[in-house]
């Protein structure tokens, strides 16, 4: 197991901020999608390649976002994570948004990605190797024996 490695990282804009001062969570939401895109390209997993090589894509089933602390303009981030679990068709991506100056974390976002055929768009199992890429990316603190 590894410990989350950076995804992504950025700065909130002025234009990411709401009346009460704060990043919105439209924001949030925007941010930890793309981290779950980079995830997926830095293990050689894009879109685009997973479509070219398996014919099979990943939707979004369900995510949940807690919001633990506020961010503001000029705030500079970094977001890390991967799978903690990983299932006979799915996989579970945790990522938490921490401020680079303090290391505190503000966000945290837990989302279930479900593989599908890319024509018919319906489910289908993990393939094999791609279970091995995600096997050998979960996170420390996760267990293992999930990944079956």
């Amino acid at each position: 197991m590894t410990t989350a490695p950076e995804v992504l990282s950025g700065v909130v804009h002025p234009w990411h901020v709401d009346s009460l001062g704060h990043m919105n969570a439209r924001w949030y939401a925007h941010l930890l999608d793309d981290a779950a895109f980079q995830f997926w390209a830095r293990n050689g997993l894009s879109q685009a390649q997973m479509k070219a090589t398996y014919d099979i894509a990943t939707v979004t089933a369900s995510t949940k976002i807690d919001f633990l602390r506020e961010m503001c303009a000029s705030d500079c981030y970094v977001i890390a994570g991967g799978p903690s679990r990983i299932g006979g068709k799915s996989v579970t991506l945790d990522f938490s948004v921490r401020i680079l100056a303090t290391g505190a974390e503000h966000a945290r976002l837990s989302t279930v990605e479900v593989f599908v055929d890319a024509k018919s768009h319906q489910s289908v199992p993990i393939p094999d190797s791609i279970r091995t890429i995600l096997g050998a990316a979960l996170t420390d603190g996760q267990d293992r024996a999930r990944a079956t």
